[in-house]
């Protein structure tokens, strides 16, 4: 199943790069816009092969928080540059790293997460670190500009909110 996921979500990434292609864009910005792409898939296909590589449910959901740090990295610029569909792009993948490997894999680690076990540490760190930046995104969408009065950007923005009460459900 983790293979599974890791492929799809690649997959699902090389596509998404490949639809950000636009007929407004210059030579220049395409250019731009393909090297960014290009970084932020090449880091999570090397997250994806990490988590595929996984054999303890702990150690992927490591992988998949690992993951969402990059995906964070790069909406915090779409952010910056008032990009709403990059921003919802982005958010929605987010969202499936955190409903499709995050939470099934703190739900898998939790039984041996005791407060005894060695492993509750790492558990706790994971779950609230993610948590904080999920919560740290929503709230760094600016309401009242234009990024966030996008229809776009709103219904990621929920995704978003439904996601982080599903993570806090898998404390």
């Amino acid at each position: 199943m983790k293979t599974a996921v890791s492929f799809l979500i690649v997959c699902g990434l090389c596509a998404w790069a490949d639809a950000q292609q636009t007929t407004t864009l210059t030579a220049a910005d395409r250019l731009k816009q393909l090297q960014s792409n290009r970084k932020l898939v090449e880091k999570l296909v090397g997250h994806g092969v990490s988590l595929a590589n996984a054999n303890e449910p702990l150690k992927r959901a490591g992988h998949c928080r690992s993951a969402m740090g990059e995906l964070t990295l790069a909406l915090d610029g779409a952010i910056r540059e008032q990009d709403a569909s990059r921003v919802a792009e982005l958010g929605e993948h987010l969202a499936a790293i955190v409903n499709d490997g995050l939470i099934p894999n703190l739900k898998e680690a939790k039984p041996n997460a005791t407060p005894a076990s060695p492993a509750f540490a790492e558990f706790i760190a994971l779950h609230t670190s993610s948590t904080d930046e999920l919560q740290r995104l929503q709230s760094s969408v600016p309401q009242l500009e234009a990024l966030g009065r996008s229809a776009q950007v709103k219904a990621m923005l929920a995704n978003l909110s439904k996601t982080n009460e599903a993570l806090a459900k898998a404390k």
